[in-house]
């Protein structure tokens, strides 16, 4: 079933300034893709799906997203993922990781702080996670120094 292709608003000469002047990937196809609609040389989404590399449905969403809220709307890329502040475990509890991993006495391994944040704060967290915030977040290693032979310590005469 053939749709109709949607008014373009922009002037083509619009569209090629955007696109020339457009730096991010994603958002430079969609601009060309308005530009080969707009100038005439395509004038189906299969067309233009095969000449961008994209499949038919990709172009059909896209000329929807123009559709509705127009070039602002399409030129939205939607990032996935939480917010750049988003933290697994709350400051307090991060906190108090941090002064017990201080602590001479420590913990023997990650399998420990995760059992511990379970019975201490009721915190569920994944071992990968944990690895990274005590690893590259706080610095510190779980496991605590073992004594050495004193044979190893003692200074020759």
């Amino acid at each position: 079933m053939n749709r109709i292709l949607p008014q373009i608003k922009e002037s083509l000469s619009t569209l090629q300034d955007l696109l020339h002047r457009e730096k991010d990937v994603q958002r430079k196809v969609r601009l060309h893709m308005l530009t080969l609609l707009k100038s005439g040389e395509l004038k189906t989404r299969q067309a233009v799906a095969d000449r961008l590399a994209v499949h038919r449905n990709t172009i059909g969403r896209w000329l929807s997203l123009y559709e509705s809220g127009g070039i602002d709307a399409l030129l939205h890329i939607h990032s996935p993922g939480g917010s750049s502040g988003q933290r697994s475990l709350s400051q307090e509890v991060l906190n108090a990781l941090q002064d017990r991993l201080s602590d001479p006495k420590g913990f023997g391994s990650y399998g420990e702080i995760l059992s511990w944040l379970q019975s201490t704060y009721q915190v569920e967290i994944l071992y990968p996670t944990l690895y990274r915030i005590v690893h590259y977040e706080l610095g510190a290693k779980p496991k605590i120094g073992r004594p050495s032979h004193v044979k190893k310590t003692k200074m020759p005469s």
